[in-house]
């Protein structure tokens, strides 16, 4: 299929396939390093609606400011200490367990921000080595909420809780919330959980 650039774009139509993900999410894989600005964001936002998550493949490789441009298209960004795109890579000295080559706790990105994001944006430059590890796990918890048995969701939608976290790096603090909360878009009912640090 091929998709228009939003209107008034410079950029060229995008042959695109389309594929569905496993229990959750949608694959759209381009041809010929395609630019990804010539999806428009209502598209992108629709699909994401639909299904979560969206993996873009075979899409050109951005500059980090050419990162940030894209996202903010779609909205104003959320600034954190070291700016509005996060560097993942692994350091000989890391402030914290995101810069290792262990595993991260399940969590929800923006816990420690002023406010929850809308949307999160990953990108990809220098992949590993099939079965290398590194892999992210994503929960689609308005599905998990809507499939709960009701006594169960009900005692969920009672619990509130006090994360603390030395402050050691872009994230730190102390903030109690509810374990259920409304999506920042939708509305829907979503569940909002960390896992404890390891010691």
């Amino acid at each position: 299929m091929s998709v228009a650039p939003p209107h008034g774009s410079p950029h060229a139509a995008v042959r695109i396939e389309r594929s569905f993900l496993k229990p959750f999410g949608a694959l759209i894989e381009a041809t010929g390093d395609a630019d990804v600005n010539a999806l428009s964001p209502a598209l992108l936002a629709r699909w994401v609606g639909e299904f979560r998550v969206v993996v873009l493949r075979g899409f050109a490789g951005l500059s980090k400011e050419e990162f940030a441009d894209s996202a903010r298209r779609w909205g104003p960004l959320l600034t954190w200490d070291f700016g509005e795109v996060l560097d993942l890579v692994v350091q000989e000295r890391p402030k914290n367990y995101l810069f290792t080559t262990g595993c991260v706790p399940y969590h929800w990105d923006g816990a420690f921000a002023e406010q929850t994001p809308a949307y999160m944006f990953f990108q990809c430059l220098r992949a590993p080595l099939a079965d290398a590890g590194g892999e992210t796990t994503f929960v689609d918890t308005t599905h998990l909420l809507d499939a709960a048995e009701p006594e169960r969701r009900a005692q969920w939608e009672r619990v509130w809780i006090t994360y603390t976290v030395e402050k050691r790096g872009h994230f730190g603090g102390s903030f109690t919330t509810p374990l259920v909360s409304p999506h920042p878009i939708t509305g829907r009912a979503t569940l909002r959980y960390a896992e404890p640090l390891p010691a």
